[in-house]
């Protein structure tokens, strides 16, 4: 096991059992340690990445009935490249731009 050491700045204190009875301690003259730390350098670029600033202001988006509305009503003249997704749920005539608002809705009823 090697948990059962202590590190001080002038020794080591070693248990058979951890913390129990006094312990010996091996000062760190008599301990033979190599030293292979060596200074390393590490050099890398790194991009900012794509952060964006947030605040804590939220802005209300659009309930899904409103956002419906606003697509249907629409000028007309325009061909309408939007796909929604219509419940399949007999009776259900509900319809939702993003496919996981439909999962949602099938999951949750809503």
């Amino acid at each position: 096991m090697l948990n059962n050491f202590e590190f001080s700045s002038e020794a080591v204190t070693v248990w058979r059992a951890f913390d129990v009875g006094q312990g010996k301690q091996i000062s760190k003259s008599k301990l033979h340690v190599p030293n292979l730390l060596q200074a390393c350098r590490f050099d890398c670029n790194v991009s900012p990445g794509d952060f964006v600033v947030v605040s804590q202001e939220t802005s209300k988006k659009p309930g899904l009935d409103e956002t419906l509305e606003e697509e249907t009503k629409g000028d007309g003249d325009k061909e309408d490249a939007t796909v929604l997704f219509s419940c399949p749920n007999e009776g259900c005539v509900k319809m939702y731009k993003l496919h996981s608002d439909l999962e949602k809705h099938l999951s949750f009823g809503k």
